[in-house]
């Protein structure tokens, strides 16, 4: 599958963006494996990139990876550089946005069932505010009824992530995600 012009055009926009403006946090580009959402990240430190996971790969096997995947959507969330490890021989810049935009297999533009999106949302908040959020927002999907009802599921996510970082923040970590399923 060949890339959608809009999830290429935002996955590599994000990337460039975060070399131009110096920018230290995390890409995390939302792929489809055996139909369940994973996610791959690429780490930036004041604009240099600094790691890639994958699965379990890092590195440029984890780019290779990344850039053979069906991309759905990706997202920038900021972080500290104390959150970020640097990896041992990671590409350069160009070098790492030729390989990802090959052509090959870097899009995709399907709807995320609302199975796959608490298993996303969970793996995301999770990530960024630890186990423990991760957690309530499996809870969450349970009190909402989520699988029936992703109106409520979505506004008790906001409420809960908007508590600990404010609207703005929550709106750029969990609109990605709620945007897949229309």
């Amino acid at each position: 599958m060949y890339a959608t012009p809009k999830v290429e055009t935002r996955f590599t926009s994000l990337m460039q963006h975060a070399r131009e403006h110096q920018q230290t946090g995390k890409i995390y580009a939302y792929y489809r494996d055996d139909n369940v959402i994973h996610v791959g990240t690429l780490f930036f430190k004041k604009g240099k990139l600094c790691g890639c996971n994958y699965d379990k790969s890092t590195g440029i096997d984890a780019v290779n990876h990344l850039a053979s995947s069906v991309i759905a959507t990706a997202m920038f969330v900021p972080a500290t550089p104390a959150e970020l490890t640097d990896q041992p021989a990671m590409p350069d810049f160009e070098q790492v946005l030729q390989t990802l935009c090959k052509g090959e297999a870097v899009g995709g533009t399907e709807n995320l069932s609302a199975v796959e999106l608490i298993q996303a949302v969970s793996a995301t908040v999770g990530d960024i505010f630890g186990e423990k959020m991760a957690d309530k927002m499996k809870l969450l999907a349970q009190e909402t009824q989520a699988a029936r009802d992703l109106i409520r599921y979505k506004e008790a996510c906001t409420k809960a992530v908007s508590n600990l970082v404010g609207g703005k923040r929550t709106k750029e970590i969990l609109e990605p995600l709620f945007d897949l399923t229309q």
